[in-house]
């Protein structure tokens, strides 16, 4: 039989990773009724040292691609200490009237960055930092959870696995493990930065998102217009990302995920591929055209076009070599396969990220990660605990649909679950109240 001991406190909730979703799960259940963050015993574990999101790809000029109104709260409670709007007017009237007078509804990514630091640090009494959780067990004889990081462990009744997503570096980039080979997420850090602006043979960017065509834009923007830089990609051209009235109410009203688990699997996955150019391998359209006008103007202006696009393009090899990489990328545009070698200084990959981290964690549970059955309500339904509970989000978008994984459900799903673990709430207009 396996004992707690008296170290061992048992939390009646742990949360295993401190993105957006989690500190929006924070914000409900501090504006929960019953007063969750007070009356019970609440843990975050989270492997940085301190909140971060997307800080990687604060480039100066992007914006958030939604409206400010699909913060961490507003969709759940528009009272809500941590709106948007209240974070604004917690900075000041001067702060709130500049905002206002932007006359825009996509505040930058620093500043929405900011506000999610300002929202998390309220909760920075209830986070341990550099906690990198590597394994989830059940504890059969307590019927309870723990959470193992490093040589320390959490007890727990109910725990939420919301690790988000990592880097993914395909091959054979992944083989190489070249430091002038950077994912998109690591674009802004420093070591990024110095490669690029030292760069002198080139430089690679891989993607067709949003992501790889920021990169390429700041990029051009910094180097000499003279100094060779291609953005690869396999479609035959860029695809605008579609984000019209009635594709929007689709996809990522944030009460239709559960008319999306409703659904008939062949219509729901027929739905979600109708959707990828929603959000997937596609770029909003005024940072095209603004690609296309540079790329128009290197020819007005040089008579060639020294940072371009190379469509229905692959890498075929890398080469790690004393100051550079040497990369082959290969076509077939004309039925032919056709080789080109060049030489980079960096190489930027904006190609996505997977659920890596919360499958290893899952594993001692459940080996085989298709064995994992995700409620409507993001219950893990097949696991062997009779009274503890396990909840699984950002990685049922083929349940849930493509606005599981994106912050415009991430309010109402935070109030769903707040919920379900400590029954239901009459939301009022309140103070911050630790």
């Amino acid at each position: 039989m396996t004992f707690v001991k008296e170290s061992d406190e048992i939390l009646d909730l742990a949360i295993i990773g401190f993105g957006p979703a989690s500190v929006s799960l924070m914000v409900a259940l501090h504006d929960h009724s019953e007063k969750p963050l007070r009356n019970k015993k609440v843990c975050v574990l989270e492997k940085l040292p301190y909140f971060s999101w997307h800080a990687g790809m604060l480039i100066p000029g992007s914006k958030m691609q939604i409206s400010f109104v699909k913060d961490l709260a507003t969709p759940r409670d528009p009272t809500s200490y941590f709106s948007f709007l209240n974070y604004l007017h917690q900075h000041g009237c001067e702060r709130f009237s500049g905002f206002l007078n932007l006359s825009t509804m996509e505040p930058s990514r620093y500043e929405f960055h900011d506000y999610l630091c300002w929202a998390a640090g309220h909760f920075k009494d209830y986070v341990k930092y550099n906690a990198n959780v590597t394994k989830l067990e059940y504890d059969q004889s307590l019927d309870l959870y723990r959470i193992i990081y490093g040589d320390q462990q959490k007890v727990a009744k109910n725990v939420i696995v919301a690790t988000g997503g990592q880097a993914n570096i395909p091959e054979p980039f992944s083989s190489l493990q070249s430091p002038q080979v950077i994912h998109s997420s690591g674009f802004m850090f420093d070591h990024s930065q110095r490669l690029l602006r030292s760069a002198k043979h080139g430089v690679l960017v891989i993607g067709s998102g949003q992501s790889a065509a920021e990169i390429w834009n700041h990029s051009h923007n910094v180097i000499d217009p003279k100094l060779p830089l291609s953005l690869a990609f396999r479609n035959l051209t860029l695809i605008p990302s579609d984000s019209s009235p009635f594709v929007n109410s689709l996809y990522f009203d944030s009460h239709n995920s559960h008319w999306w688990y409703n659904l008939p699997e062949h219509t729901r996955v027929q739905g979600l591929k109708n959707g990828h150019t929603t959000n997937y391998g596609v770029v909003k359209e005024s940072l095209l055209e603004e690609m296309y006008r540079e790329e128009y103007m290197q020819k007005l202006k040089y008579g060639k076009v020294y940072h371009n696009f190379s469509n229905a393009t692959y890498v075929d090899s890398v080469e790690q070599k004393q100051d550079h990489v040497l990369v082959t990328l290969a076509s077939k545009l004309d039925g032919t396969e056709k080789k080109v070698t060049k030489e980079f200084d960096v190489i930027y990959l904006a190609t996505g990220y997977n659920h890596a981290s919360s499958q290893e964690i899952l594993s001692s549970i459940f080996p085989n990660s298709h064995d994992i059955h995700i409620a409507e309500n993001y219950l893990v339904e097949n696991t062997p605990s009779k009274n503890s509970r396990l909840f699984v989000i950002g990685i049922s978008t083929y349940q849930h649909g493509i606005g599981e994984t994106l912050l415009s459900w991430t309010a109402v799903r935070a109030g769903e679950l707040a919920t379900q673990l400590f029954g239901p709430s009459k939301p009022t207009a309140r103070p911050f109240d630790p």
